[in-house]
């Protein structure tokens, strides 16, 4: 959403628990800088977060943290870590 403003925290960990990709994939930044450091992949740059995205499986929790920024664009997520949760 061009020039939305930021979403509340709870918009996005929903989204992330219910693999929402639609609104997961508008909350990062489309920049080839992004990065997402996973489980088992280490992911650079907006395409790659989004393919991996959208061929994942809801299935299974995980614990993340995210760096934000404001864009042009609103906030979007920057940077993310995932690890599984025990």
């Amino acid at each position: 959403m061009k020039g939305s403003g930021p979403r509340k925290p709870s918009s996005y960990d929903q989204a992330l628990v219910s693999n929402d990709v639609a609104v997961l994939d508008e909350l990062f930044w489309n920049s080839p800088h992004t990065i997402r450091y996973g489980t088992g992949e280490n992911l650079y740059g907006y395409a790659e977060i989004q393919a991996f995205r959208n061929a994942r499986s809801a299935k299974g929790l995980e614990r993340q943290s995210q760096t934000w920024a404001r864009t042009p664009d609103g906030w979007r997520v920057v940077s993310a870590h995932v690890s599984l949760m025990d």
